[in-house]
Parts: C-alpha cells; sequence; structure tokens
C-alpha cells in the first residue's frame, strides 16, 4: 500500500510539472505521454491488491495536525492523478477527445470532492 501510495504520488508530481511547464520545446507528445503515464499508474493502482496501512498517532496534537497531509494525499492521490490525466489529455490531442478528457476531469473533480463531502455526512449523521 505504502509504495502504490508513493508511486501515485510521484506520478501526480510529475504530471504537475508538466502541466505547469511553459516552455515552446513542450510538445503535444510530451502532454500525450503525460496522459498515458497516469492513466496506466491510475489502472495499476486500481486492478493491484489491496493493503492495508497502519499508522500510529498517539494523542500527541502535533502529531494528529501532521496526520492531516498524509490522510489527504491517500484520500486525493488517484482523483488528483485522473484530473492531472484529463488535463494533460486535453492539451496533447485534438478534436473529439478533448471532450473525453473534460469527462475524465470531471469523473475526477467529483471523486475527490465525494472523498472529502460523503465522509462528512457520515460523521455526522452517525452522532444523532
Amino acid at each position: 500500500m505504502k509504495t502504490r501510495l508513493a508511486v501515485l504520488t510521484l506520478v501526480a508530481l510529475v504530471l504537475g510539472i508538466l502541466l505547469s511547464w511553459k516552455n515552446l520545446e513542450v510538445t503535444p507528445g510530451f502532454y500525450r505521454f503525460g496522459f498515458f503515464l497516469g492513466l496506466a499508474s491510475l489502472v495499476a493502482w486500481l486492478l493491484s491488491p489491496g493493503g492495508q496501512m497502519f499508522i500510529r498517532i498517539g494523542r500527541n496534537p502535533w502529531k494528529r495536525i501532521a496526520f492531516i497531509p498524509i490522510g489527504f494525499i491517500i484520500a486525493a492521490a488517484p482523483f488528483i492523478v485522473l484530473m492531472e490525466a484529463g488535463f494533460a489529455e486535453y492539451r496533447g490531442f485534438a478534436a473529439f477527445m478533448r471532450y473525453v478528457s473534460l469527462a475524465l476531469v470531471t469523473i475526477g473533480l467529483l471523486g475527490l470532492l465525494s472523498s472529502f463531502v460523503i465522509p462528512y455526512f457520515l460523521r455526522r449523521h452517525s452522532t444523532r
């Protein structure tokens, strides 16, 4: 699980750097490579066997605060990669493929929002 998360986070960083690179030498081929890299890492993430990750936090409030970014990465990494792959596809391909890329971005954004909104509502309704 930790290796999968590290690889997916690394792919997210590479795609983020690729998408923010403002250089004339960046061709659509770079964006196509970024799209296929993001899609392949996402498929590998979904099809590899699941695992467990145990992180001991303790009662120290600073450790609990430090866990917030780790929890964010765990919850958001697949959806961020999906969104970045969609943006890379939008820049790399032309014509009808741009609509497919916008669908990928929309699915990634909805997944990202639901990974934070649904637990909030579940926690809110379970205390009643």
